[in-house]
């Protein structure tokens, strides 16, 4: 499981991030720390994950940004942008009864233009 919430520093089930880590042999990393969301504490595009990229030794595959495709189209091409360099993107489904289009449009014309969709996975995030 995850451990995390929208909000920094995030929520944990010990009180410590380290010791979820530590002593919950479950726990695989942080999650859900909003970026580009009305509720985030740092409300850009991918700026803070490039930034930890050039400035960390901290892998491209160890952050997974989700929610990518119903936040604009800044954010698709930054998505775009994050999978040549190797990472891996989530994006919302669409939710057929709302005649959404946006993740399979997005995701055809990722496939249009030869982005390897290996590194893309789709969840429902519960419509939540």
């Amino acid at each position: 499981m995850w451990v995390g919430s929208y909000r920094v520093p995030i929520a944990t089930l010990t009180g410590s991030f380290q010791h979820d880590m530590i002593f919950i042999d479950k726990i695989l990393g942080a999650d859900e720390i909003a970026l580009n969301d009305h509720r985030s504490s740092w409300p850009t595009k991918l700026d803070i994950l490039w930034q930890i990229l050039n400035e960390t030794t901290i892998s491209i595959r160890h952050m997974y940004p989700t929610h990518m495709t119903i936040r604009g189209e800044e954010l698709i091409e930054e998505a775009k942008k994050w999978i040549l360099a190797g990472g891996t993107c989530d994006f919302t489904a669409d939710l057929e009864q709302l005649n959404e289009t946006a993740t399979v449009v997005t995701l055809t014309n990722f496939r249009d233009e030869k982005l390897p969709l290996q590194h893309i996975t789709v969840s429902s995030d519960a419509y939540g």
